[in-house]
């Protein structure tokens, strides 16, 4: 009923891609700051003066559909979810997200790509909220195979699903409020030109930095 993709990162990177004309300095540290704040605050602004294909809805309706991207990757997976429980998670997910600290401080060019540091403060979020929901999973499942629950294997998927969902929701919710920060790591993003010329960061580097942030590599044992 739980299911985790360590991986799913490197699908769900939305691309931002600046145009630097004339004898223009590229400000690669407010490229990335830029990035990472539509990415974790859902703010477009500055992202939309970098960007040259996408207006600020756009970039705005990336960020919403990066958002739904994370939920089936690493929280929701095949649940079947109402519209109303689906918002919910979606709030949550955006509630958590806008939580995260990083601090983007300096960078460096080095054979034609920009280094930038970015300090990033981990969360212990899912460290706190796996564990537990693992073991309502393991629950459902001695109840199921107990036969306290009636019906086809269909219906009883169902009613199993169900209680998890929302079950998982307050778990997820407890979590977040009470979520605690670990001590500051530094990551390094990279800036390079694609085949374009056109800016963009390199999607494993943000990969890596929101695995750390949540310390999802340490759950997904």
């Amino acid at each position: 009923m739980y299911k985790w993709n360590k991986h799913g990162f490197l699908i769900l990177c939305m691309i931002v891609v600046l145009t630097v004309t004339g004898c223009s300095k590229f400000d690669a540290e407010g490229f990335v700051q830029a990035y990472l704040d539509l990415r974790l605050q859902g703010e477009a602004d500055n992202a939309a003066r970098l960007n040259k294909e996408k207006t600020r809805g756009e970039l705005l309706e990336d960020y919403e559909m990066w958002i739904y991207a994370f939920n089936e990757v690493y929280i929701t997976g095949d649940l079947d979810l109402d519209d109303q429980m689906l918002k919910d998670y979606l709030n949550l997910s955006k509630q958590i997200f806008s939580a995260m600290r990083y601090n983007v401080k300096g960078s460096k060019k080095q054979d034609g790509v920009y280094e930038v540091t970015v300090e990033i403060t981990p969360v212990d979020l899912f460290e706190k909220y796996v564990p537990k929901i693992r073991a309502v999973s393991e629950d459902l499942m001695k109840s199921y195979q107990n036969g306290e629950y009636e019906g086809t294997d269909d219906e009883i998927n169902k009613q199993l699903q169900a209680e998890y969902v929302y079950i998982a929701y307050d778990m997820l919710e407890e979590a977040s409020q009470e979520m605690e920060y670990k001590e500051p790591e530094t990551v390094t993003i990279h800036v390079e030109k694609n085949d374009d010329g056109d800016y963009q960061v390199r999607e494993d580097d943000i990969s890596e930095m929101l695995i750390r942030m949540l310390c999802l590599e340490e759950v997904q044992q």
